[in-house]
């Protein structure tokens, strides 16, 4: 079985100095999310999972994988993606050098909006119903509501003190 390289695309940028802000980092990162989106090589592909990883100045490399959520093609959801993550666990050491790298590409978005159109459809019906029942209601819950029930009945579902019908 013939090992498969993992398909991905890298950017850099080497600073001239020793870096500690996280700004700055920030801003790379998005910098080179912008060059990585916009090679032609990149045209129509959604990047699952991205690296970021910085060169320290005493020769050791801090690294932070992100996985995405679904399939990502621009650099500005990728970033919002990234930004929080980033921010969370950055590198404690000054860095000198920056890398990112996209992979676990798609030709695609990898978000689906349902697999069966008709549950989908059921489920706007479903919003549209409830929207239209709070409006006559007064904002109250419409398609459910909680009730007293008495403790002491055999089946106490089968029996409801607020109600004016059983329960279905």
């Amino acid at each position: 079985v013939p090992i498969q390289e993992e398909d991905s695309v890298t950017e850099s940028l080497s600073f001239p100095y020793e870096v500690t802000s996280m700004d700055v980092l920030l801003r790379t990162t998005e910098m080179l999310l912008r060059r990585l989106y916009g090679r032609p090589d990149m045209r129509g592909r959604f990047a699952a999972k991205a690296r970021v990883e910085c060169e320290t100045v005493n020769s050791r490399t801090w690294s932070k994988s992100i996985q995405f959520r679904e399939g990502l093609g621009c650099p500005r959801r990728a970033m919002i993606a990234m930004k929080s993550r980033l921010e969370s666990d950055s590198p404690r050491d000054s860095f000198e050098k920056v890398t990112v790298t996209l992979s676990d590409f798609t030709g695609e978005p990898s978000t689906q909006p349902g697999l069966l159109p008709e549950v989908r459809d059921a489920a706007k019906d479903f919003a549209e119903v409830d929207r239209r029942i709070r409006v006559r209601t007064n904002g109250s819950p419409s398609l459910y509501r909680i009730v007293r029930l008495n403790p002491h009945h055999p089946l106490p579902e089968g029996h409801c003190e607020n109600l004016r019908a059983p329960l279905h």
